[in-house]
């Protein structure tokens, strides 16, 4: 997949089929209010963030050919430790607070649910899904999330606190930051995985996010947006990545995996 600088995306050339996967969101389903979505499911976004990320599925779909066959993904909020370790994330976020001393806030009643998925298994989604792109099969949407992976914001934050006895839970006291809740499932994960195979539940994934920042201190919680930006330029300046965030060397297929 190639564009031009500033321009939309344009078609690969030559004859060889090319491989796409795209990452989307989930919040495309914004406007269900907690009902269940799935691949068949309307879309409506309300955010800037969604509607950018429908207007750029659409875009890629737009541009199928013979050889060209893009698979989106639509990702739920994701969770977990990873070596590019995302600190924004609700789960991530409240660990890091529980070991900084912080309380576990709930703003409002914390009833919106969310979708959520483990970053190691959405990486084996991907690679999936470039494999499947490269058989030039056809078009594919796919909500990378399991139903039982799909939590109320409060439910969040009491399986966080609920490993640790001294965790302090708190009622904020500003309204709910946001009122949406809508909860996602997928037709198509059956066929590409039993869920058994899935790595991505949310207790495990706590105890080691929580090892991984007592072992391994971490720059001041105020400074935590900054840390994936970090991580970007040490990439640039170490080569690995050119200054368009693009692969400055060749990914075998055991690099498209997260460990």
């Amino acid at each position: 997949m190639s564009r031009e600088r500033g321009g939309w995306p344009k078609r690969p050339n030559g004859p060889e089929s090319s491989a796409s996967c795209f990452f989307s969101t989930a919040s495309v389903y914004e406007s269900f209010e907690g009902e269940w979505a799935d691949e068949d499911s309307p879309v409506a976004p309300h955010s800037p963030y969604s509607k950018s990320k429908l207007d750029a599925e659409r875009v890629l779909l737009d541009l199928t050919d013979s050889r060209f066959k893009p698979v989106i993904l639509r990702l739920p909020t994701l969770f977990g430790d990873s070596e590019s370790l995302r600190l924004d994330v609700i789960v991530n976020k409240l660990v890091l607070r529980l070991l900084n001393g912080l309380p576990l806030e709930i703003h409002g009643e914390g009833r919106q649910f969310r979708p959520f998925a483990h970053v190691a298994d959405v990486a084996r989604m991907a690679v999936k899904a470039l494999e499947f792109s490269l058989e030039n099969r056809e078009n594919l949407i796919v909500n990378t999330c399991l139903e039982k992976l799909n939590f109320s914001v409060r439910e969040v934050v009491e399986a966080v606190a609920n490993p640790f006895p001294k965790a302090v839970v708190t009622q904020g006291t500003h309204l709910d930051l946001s009122k949406i809740t809508y909860r996602v499932r997928s037709n198509v994960l059956g066929e590409w995985f039993g869920e058994e195979d899935f790595a991505g539940d949310l207790k495990p994934a706590i105890l080691q996010l929580y090892e991984h920042y007592r072992k391994e201190p971490l720059k001041p919680y105020e400074r935590i947006m900054a840390v994936r930006c970090e991580w970007l330029d040490r990439l640039v300046s170490e080569g690995r990545l050119d200054r368009d965030m693009r692969s400055a060397e060749p990914l075998s297929s055991g690099q498209l995996g997260c460990r």
